[in-house]
């Protein structure tokens, strides 16, 4: 992909009066991000600094307001510098303020500001099947469709509407809690890189993976055992268990597979730290039937996890491997924006679609 520049004079005046020095306007593609209650706005307002730190790009942020019955619409264009020294660049910052009843307007709003003759994505900030207003009159025109879901009722419900939706899309679609979840199936691959050890694996006994906990209080709809959720999802897909149970004790949640007759217990257990994010996985622990044991965890630095392994005969020798930030890093933005969506994603949505995922 080629950087398009655009540039003119009374823009060119802005940037050498507020830094000093003209700077070149850079937009590599047009992003539409779209949130709608304050701490969904402070995490996009986040995601746009991580990207365009990256990727300089056109931002159109539309900040919708469901909750206030006034009558309002507000539109602002800033531009912003990204980069740092020699390399720094402007791209365009447009936000579009709006109440409920101004929602079915967005659209048309925001169709303007779109550079035609550059690639479009979209961020947004909720379920992208309960969007009746903003995604279905600017899907069409989207390359990618980028979303953050914080709140999950029934995930069971929740995965087939997203298979559902799939099927029907002409563009990519990209779910951001299953990104952040790439550096996790990367190190358990590497883990598991021998049919020995994959067999130590399927013939698993039991199974705890950790996940930091999010604050008391945010809201009890929130989901921060997602990240774990897709893990077990992926593994139960990629090594043909079949679903048992899956009940809740307290905070954690217990679910029961079978295979060759034979049972696992996967545990999802919330934990206390400050070293990484609010739904990030902390650790990896499992038991075979043969007692091979192996452990994956993070000890004191989120880029780094731990691994040792043994088994009845022996003990190898712990090694460290590196991961890269998918959570909120420069390696979750090239995920995001420029890999092809995941195949063992649709397989974990369709072993999540299961009724008893309901329980969850």
């Amino acid at each position: 992909m080629t950087t398009a520049s655009f540039y003119d004079e009374d823009e060119a005046a802005t940037a050498t009066a507020g830094t000093g020095q003209n700077l070149m306007k850079a937009n590599l593609f047009n992003l539409i991000v779209v949130a709608s209650n304050p701490e969904r706005i402070t995490r996009c307002q986040e995601l746009i600094r991580i990207i365009t730190e990256k990727y300089p790009c056109r931002i159109i942020f539309v900040k919708a307001d469901p909750t206030n019955e006034a009558d309002y619409v507000r539109s602002t264009t800033t531009l912003q510098t990204v980069g740092t020294g020699s390399n720094r660049v402007l791209c365009d910052l447009i936000t579009i303020e709006a109440s409920l009843t101004q929602f079915p307007k967005i659209p048309y709003l925001v169709l303007p500001h779109i550079l035609p003759d550059l690639p479009l994505s979209i961020l947004l900030s909720a379920d992208p099947t309960t969007d009746k207003l903003i995604l279905p009159e600017l899907q069409s025109a989207a390359q990618r469709v980028i979303f953050d879901v914080d709140e999950i009722e029934n995930i069971s419900q929740y995965a087939q509407r997203i298979l559902a939706a799939l099927e029907h899309l002409t563009c990519d679609c990209i779910d951001m809690h299953w990104a952040q979840t790439r550096a996790w199936r990367d190190a358990l691959s590497r883990v598991f890189n021998t049919s020995e050890l994959f067999s130590q694996l399927f013939k698993s006994k039991t199974i705890q993976l950790s996940y930091v906990s999010a604050p008391e209080k945010r809201n009890v709809k929130s989901r921060p055992e997602l990240q774990a959720i897709y893990i077990v999802a992926w593994l139960a897909a990629k090594l043909g268990w079949s679903l048992l149970s899956i009940e809740r004790e307290e905070k954690n949640i217990r679910i029961s597979f079978k295979y060759d007759h034979v049972s696992v217990i996967i545990s999802l257990v919330p934990k206390d730290t400050e070293i990484l994010p609010a739904g990030a996985l902390f650790s990896f622990e499992a038991m075979s039937h043969c007692d091979f044991h192996f452990l994956v965890a993070h000890e004191n630095d989120p880029k780094i996890v731990k691994v040792h392994a043994s088994n009845p005969e022996r003990c190898e020798m712990p090694y460290s491997i590196f991961l890269p930030n998918y959570q909120n890093g420069p390696a979750l933005v090239s995920e995001l924006f420029y890999q092809a969506p995941s195949e063992h994603y649709l397989a974990a949505l369709k072993e999540l679609s299961h009724i008893m995922w309901s329980q969850a």
